[in-house]
């Protein structure tokens, strides 16, 4: 409905109305004249009262009420005498009476407003309740829109969170491929530093290569210059190879080291690294008892062992000058020569270098290959003697302090031993018979065996004789010279210096065993 605005000019009992002085004067003049002469009722106002009192009359009714009619109808003169009463009655001034004819005026002006409006308002009604009917219409135009708009916003609510949870699996996706780009690049750059450093290393292989070569091609110049070599009699070098038989002497009576050394585990179960294959005959009984005396000439003979792997290896002729100089120089002896047992110009090389590298040789040096030499000692000990238990350190400690001074001057006299034939241009090794292929047999003149001690400065007995019978084990190595002083002829059969030391029981027959 139309809402009316509170106006405070309005007179709030006829609502609609617009007050009596803004209306013009015409409309009362107007009227029937029975209406301005007869009195209009009562206003609920009341007058004051003067502050003159009448007195009261003294004649009443029935109590609680006046004794005279209370409807002034009634009363003489009332409102039905023509109103000539209350224009008569004293009592009333003519100020009440104007008062009641203009409420009565203003009442009625009221009436007509209200019908007015009423008009008004059912017209409103009519228009209101055509315009709610279409309302209703276009209410259910936009609740079927709204429906549509709901399932609409659902719709697009779904599609949202899937397009949402797309997204979230598309960020994984895109987070994971940075990580692999990140990863790609490193990799990437760690490729490109490697290829770096390839070519690096390429760049250094062809300038050593070339530095080779221009050795190579230094050296045989200076080779075919000068071919002055003065070989070192045979008798020097078994000389030497003697001294380090007498060395080893000290070191297999010490019982101390000995027995440290040898440990508690049986020769027989000693590992392929300590001594050579097939160094003793196992149907021996002395060997089967593992007698004291046959333990401490296998002591010797892997001593010995060692000394021809570590020392006097052909394939590193250097190792015995232990300096990082000559440890270059054994990997260049290959690179320089194809085949260093038959080439001629690599054994004058190899006897030019090795006696460069002893004019250099000093006491660092000699220090380093005594640090290298126990270390691999102590190695064949760990791995092959049953010492396994034992950490390498500490056997390599006690090498240092409590055996040195025994195993210490065996050291000595090998290096000096491997020196010595290393600038030699003629080859020499440590060799063994094959005792298999002549059935652990010696001939009384053997040209590899010897049973005579003394010659080799062996003091664990020996005949003085030479003496044929079943070998029970070789106790010492052959020493064999391949070539001849100028280099040539180093391949094929050798020359032996020193024959192989070994014990036999005489007789061409095994002796029978105990308990047979």
């Amino acid at each position: 409905m139309r809402q009316i605005a509170a106006d405070p000019s309005r007179d709030l009992r006829y609502p609609g109305r617009e007050p009596d002085e803004r209306r013009p004067a015409a409309r009362a003049a107007s009227r029937h004249p029975s209406e301005s002469e007869t009195p209009g009722l009562r206003s609920k106002s009341r007058t004051p009262r003067s502050k003159s009192r009448r007195p009261r009359s003294k004649s009443r009714g029935p109590r609680g009420s006046p004794s005279g009619p209370r409807n002034p109808r009634d009363a003489p003169g009332g409102l039905d005498d023509g109103g000539s009463s209350l224009q008569d009655d004293p009592r009333r001034p003519a100020s009440d009476l104007a008062r009641l004819v203009e409420e009565r005026n203003q009442f009625r002006d009221g009436l007509d407003r209200l019908t007015e409006e009423r008009s008004q308002l059912r017209a409103e009604l009519a228009r209101l309740d055509e315009q709610s009917q279409r309302d209703g219409r276009v209410l259910e135009d936009y609740r079927a829109v709204k429906a549509q708009l709901e399932q609409r916003c659902k719709d697009l609510k779904l599609a949202g969170d899937k397009a949402y949870h797309a997204e979230q699996l598309a960020g994984q996706e895109l987070a994971r491929l940075r990580q692999e780009l990140v990863r790609r690049q490193q990799e990437g750059a760690q490729l490109r530093l490697a290829l770096k450093e390839v070519d690096q290393l390429n760049n250094e292989v062809a300038r050593l290569r070339r530095a080779e070569e221009m050795l190579g091609k230094l050296q045989k110049e200076v080779l075919a210059g000068v071919d002055r070599h003065e070989p070192a009699f045979d008798e020097a070098v078994l000389g030497a190879f003697v001294a380090v038989n007498g060395k080893i002497n000290a070191l297999v009576k010490y019982t101390g080291a000995f027995f440290k050394i040898v440990g508690a585990v049986p020769f027989d179960t000693w590992g392929p690294g300590a001594m050579w294959a097939g160094a003793y005959n196992t149907e021996v009984a002395a060997v089967q008892g593992k007698d004291r005396r046959a333990v401490k000439q296998l002591l010797r003979l892997v001593v010995w062992h060692f000394v021809g792997r570590t020392l006097l290896d052909r394939a590193r002729p250097f190792a015995c000058f232990g300096s990082v100089l000559a440890r270059n120089l054994d990997r260049d002896y290959h690179s320089m020569f194809e085949d260093v047992a038959t080439s001629d110009a690599a054994a004058k090389w190899r006897a030019m270098t090795a006696a460069r590298l002893l004019e250099l040789d000093d006491e660092p040096c000699r220090a380093s290959i005594q640090d290298f030499l126990l270390a691999e000692f102590a190695k064949i000990m760990h791995e092959h003697m049953g010492h396994a238990a034992t950490p390498l350190k500490e056997l390599e400690e006690w090498l240092r302090s409590s055996v040195f001074k025994q195993l210490g001057p065996v050291l000595q006299s090998a290096v000096a031993l491997a020196q010595l034939v290393a600038k030699e241009r003629s080859g020499f090794s440590l060799e063994m018979p094959d005792l298999t292929a002549v059935g652990f047999a010696k001939a009384d003149n053997d040209a590899q065996m010897t049973t005579r001690g003394a010659p080799l400065n062996i003091d664990l007995g020996g005949a003085n004789d030479e003496e044929g019978g079943v070998v029970v084990l070789v106790a010492a190595p052959m020493l064999i010279k391949w070539g001849t002083a100028s280099g040539h002829g180093q391949p094929g059969s050798g020359d032996v210096l020193a024959k192989a030391f070994v014990e036999v029981v005489p007789g061409t027959k095994l002796p029978a065993r105990p308990g047979n």
